[in-house]
C-alpha cells in the first residue's frame, strides 16, 4: 500500500510538473504573439498617419487654387476617411490576434 502511495504521488508530481511547464510555454507565445500584434498596430498606424500626413500637405498645397468651402469639405473627408482606416486596421488586427490566439490554446 505504502509503495503505491509513492509511487502515485511520484505520478502526481511528475504530472504536476509536465502541466506546469506547458503552461509557462503556451503563457510565453500568448505574450508573443501579443506583443508581435502590438507591435505590428503601431506600425500599420504609423504608415497611415504618415500617409495621410502627406495627402493633408498636399491638399495644403492646393489651398490656394480652391474656395474655403471646397477646402474645409476636403479637409473633413480626409481627417473622416483617416479615422475610419485607423478603426478598421485597429479591428483587422484585433481579429488577427483573437483567430492566433484561438490557434494557440
Amino acid at each position: 500500500m505504502l509503495l503505491n502511495e509513492l509511487a502515485s504521488e511520484s505520478f502526481m508530481n511528475r504530472l504536476q510538473n509536465l502541466l506546469m511547464r506547458q503552461f509557462v510555454e503556451k503563457d510565453a507565445n500568448l505574450k508573443l504573439e501579443l506583443q508581435r500584434f502590438v507591435d505590428a498596430k503601431a506600425i500599420e498606424k504609423a504608415a497611415l498617419a504618415a500617409q495621410f500626413k502627406a495627402e493633408l500637405a498636399r491638399l495644403e498645397e492646393l489651398r490656394d487654387e480652391m474656395s474655403e468651402e471646397d477646402y474645409n469639405a476636403a479637409v473633413r473627408g480626409l481627417k473622416l476617411k483617416e479615422a475610419n482606416s485607423m478603426r478598421e486596421i485597429g479591428l483587422q488586427l484585433e481579429r488577427a490576434h483573437r483567430e492566433e490566439e484561438n490557434k494557440i490554446c
